[in-house]
């Protein structure tokens, strides 16, 4: 169902189901992140980062390890040292949970825009959380991440509660010292044509803000929702473990880039873990690129999506025929050689 003007759709609730159909959750403590540390000679990013640390995260998880590598199927996240600190990321979804035992402390849930309390109790907006920034299933490791309330119960969020959630942002970045890298916010919400939430939109960043959006989980060419909107914004589409455009995802020139979204184990409240599917995951990749660039001082963030984008890498999808206007790349942290 498409959202009115004044509703939009947050990700689905069987986001958290396996490929059988089961919801998986599983204690933290059955996943282990092992790391080496090595130094860098020349990558994609040449002489600038020259010299830093590289740490190798064995097991990782498979979106990590595809972000990091030219192709797919490897088992190994590869990332420069301290990824993402000083930077902040605001999560414009369904809550956060601060207290999980991933966050290691890095985060804080700050603001409830629909009067239900601060709980997670979709789960969705701690699981993105944890993709963009947790120890072990997160792309940025050391960035603070910030909890803003936005999307019911129902899995719904008013357009006048997203704009002020938006407003809100921007103050509250003003005050934050600790984001002195740069600041990023996620959100798993698509716009229709409703103005003034574009233009609360476009103002964080003329503020600054690196803005990440989910494609959303149409499975169409949603070129209402997206192409005319949202060209400010860093739009992304999901892939599976092959490198495929997901079933799910929805297609148009103006989704930027694709990262991986498919089956993405990340945290859910309670110190729990779950397996979600859908572009929000993809986008949650994405925030926390920006955020691992940021912190590398790689590229300005009204510049940062369009970086990305270059610095994406070629898929390798074994299907010959795709939807018109697919990106043809998905996102790579600079370690192309790997």
């Amino acid at each position: 169902m498409k959202p009115d003007k004044n509703t939009f759709e947050s990700g689905k609730l069987g986001a958290f189901l396996d490929e059988n159909g089961n919801i998986e959750i599983r204690p933290i403590g059955q996943t282990k992140t092992t790391t080496t540390t090595t130094t860098t000679t020349t990558t994609s990013f040449n002489l600038k980062l020259k010299g830093r640390n590289v740490k190798k995260q064995k097991d990782a998880p498979w979106g990590l390890a595809r972000i990091s590598h030219r192709k797919p199927h490897h088992s190994s996240y590869m990332y420069f040292e301290e990824p993402g600190r000083s930077v902040c990321v605001y999560a414009l979804d369904s809550g956060l949970d601060e207290s999980h035992p991933e966050f290691f402390g890095r985060a804080e849930f700050i603001k409830d825009f629909t009067n239900e309390g601060p709980s997670d109790n979709r789960s969705h907006g701690t699981h993105a959380a944890g993709i963009i920034g947790s120890t072990t299933y997160g792309v940025a490791k050391k960035a603070f991440l910030l909890g803003v309330k936005v999307i019911n119960l129902d899995g719904t969020a008013s357009a006048s509660k997203i704009i002020d959630a938006m407003d809100f942002i921007v103050r509250d970045a003003d005050t934050r010292k600790l984001c002195t890298k740069g600041v990023v916010v996620y959100t798993p919400l698509y716009s229709s044509n409703y103005q003034p939430l574009v233009d609360a939109s476009k103002n964080m960043v003329q503020r600054g803000i690196f803005l990440v959006a989910a494609a959303s989980d149409e499975d169409e060419q949603g070129v209402t929702e997206i192409s005319k909107n949202y060209d400010h914004a860093c739009v992304v589409g999901a892939t599976t473990r092959s490198d495929e455009l997901a079933p799910f995802s929805m297609w148009n020139q103006r989704v930027n880039v694709l990262a991986p979204g498919f089956q993405i184990p990340s945290t859910v409240p309670d110190g729990r873990t779950a397996l979600g599917s859908g572009t929000p995951q993809a986008a949650a990749h994405v925030a926390g690129l920006g955020a691992y660039l940021l912190g590398l001082g790689i590229s300005r963030p009204d510049s940062l999506c369009k970086h990305i984008s270059k610095n994406s890498l070629y898929r390798s999808t074994k299907k010959r025929k795709e939807y018109s206007g697919v990106p043809k790349k998905i996102v790579n942290n600079g370690f192309k050689y790997f």
